[in-house]
């Protein structure tokens, strides 16, 4: 069993490597011809620096805040309620009142890309070389993963199951809050896997009797997509949409876990007010937002125009989320299983395209920085550096949103915006 967990070891890295050698291969074959991607309506190439950079103007509505600095502060790396500051408890506290008073009392924390319970598709490769795996042993080892990313990562863009707990207890909500795990894959079918297990957590939330019935969705990184994905399949569950996504699951080993009972409770009468907040979501998947459904989104940004950064400021962090502003069309990893390579291939019609260099360079180009639906809220988390390279403390301006510091004003500002 040892050899064969570490073959699967090996092959999982392999396919994280092959991904990357793929992107670089595909990077290098199509930069000389990028000159003829980007020309006029005769077909002549424009000038170099267009193709630098072609800001286009914002669909979505947005606006740059500020976090309140005179929030109290909550004692350093203590997740126990006991623990914390009692000022700091308090205007928690506060905070949920003030969410029940506009129909939100529970909440569910969702986390990003490489920070779950499969983060490398470790276990996707195990299971192919050992089909057999009983269903215990896997769970063990996803466990496993998951602490050990807890562990590693603390609440530096990782959302602790501590963090929600904690917040349950200062607000009130209690039971009502949730911290939901997902492999945290990087492509289109994990994430549609994260959303099919999303619903039905959703729907059996929405029979708890909580302070009051709607629902915050916080989603860090590509859980962003997860919920884009999961309000477009609410809606395709409801007939409101020619099926694309569920149609393209039907015999695939997906197709089990379509919840149609709870998809369409998640959007059908007496639905649940769903309100999904975003931090440093990339802009890619498109929304489909029902009558009960709002949007939220939250980036770490400094500068006066809401367009992505340069990347000559990387190292000091120096404009804000660049991870927000990578991981668009094209910046996904190959997946391991042939059927997911295969469903991922068909998701690109409908979401963009996954994997691919030359679609990743064309959208980044562009620089956006907002999504075309919902509020965007443009805030300084004010973890730049002047003098030495910060990127890796601050996971490249990608972290700040989780951090336990920054709870309490994350959510006074949320509160203040819905």
């Amino acid at each position: 069993m040892l050899s064969r967990a570490v073959a699967a070891f090996f092959a999982g890295l392999g396919a994280v490597l092959a991904a990357i050698f793929e992107w670089f291969a595909l990077f290098f074959r199509w930069v000389p011809q990028k000159d003829k991607r980007l020309s006029t309506a005769d077909g002549t190439p424009l000038p170099l620096l267009a193709q630098v950079w072609v800001p286009t103007p914002p669909e979505a509505s947005f606006a740059f805040v500020d976090l309140d600095q005179e929030l109290p502060v909550p004692r350093p790396g203590l997740f126990r309620f006991e623990e914390q500051e009692s000022s700091w408890v308090r205007a928690l506290e506060a905070q949920g009142r003030s969410f029940a008073d506009q129909g939100y009392g529970k909440a569910v924390f969702v986390h990003g890309t490489f920070v779950g319970h499969d983060p490398a598709s470790m276990m996707s490769a195990l299971q192919a070389i050992v089909p057999t795996l009983s269903v215990s042993v896997e769970l063990a080892l996803r466990d496993l993963m998951k602490r050990q990313c807890n562990s590693l990562l603390r609440d530096n863009g990782n959302f602790l199951p501590d963090y929600a707990r904690l917040f349950g207890a200062a607000t009130g909500w209690g039971r009502c809050v949730e911290n939901f795990v997902w492999s945290s894959g990087n492509h289109h079918s994990a994430r549609l896997v994260a959303a099919l297990h999303l619903a039905p957590v959703l729907a059996r939330l929405n029979e708890t009797q909580g302070e009051a019935p709607g629902i915050l969705v916080v989603g860090h990184s590509h859980a962003g997509q997860v919920c884009a994905l999961l309000t477009r399949l609410v809606k395709e569950a409801r007939g409101r949409r020619e099926p694309l996504i569920l149609d393209a699951l039907k015999n695939s080993p997906l197709e089990r876990l379509v919840d149609v009972n709870a998809l369409r409770v998640l959007g059908g009468l007496g639905a649940p007010r769903l309100c999904f907040v975003t931090l440093g979501s990339p802009p890619r998947y498109r929304w489909f937002l029902g009558r009960n459904m709002r949007l939220l989104s939250v980036i770490n940004h400094r500068g006066k125009e809401p367009f992505a950064g340069s990347l000559s400021g990387f190292l000091h962090t120096r404009d804000g989320d660049y991870i927000q502003q990578w991981g668009i069309d094209g910046s996904d990893f190959m997946a391991v299983h042939a059927w997911e390579r295969h469903l991922n291939k068909t998701l690109d019609t409908s979401l963009g395209t996954g994997v691919g260099a030359g679609a990743w360079l064309a959208a980044s180009r562009a620089h956006r920085r907002l999504p075309e639906t919902g509020h965007t809220l443009l805030v300084d988390f004010h973890d730049a550096s002047r003098r030495l390279p910060n990127c890796v403390a601050t996971v490249f301006g990608h972290g700040s949103y989780t951090r336990l510091a920054h709870m309490l004003p994350l959510m006074d500002l949320v509160r203040r915006h819905l």
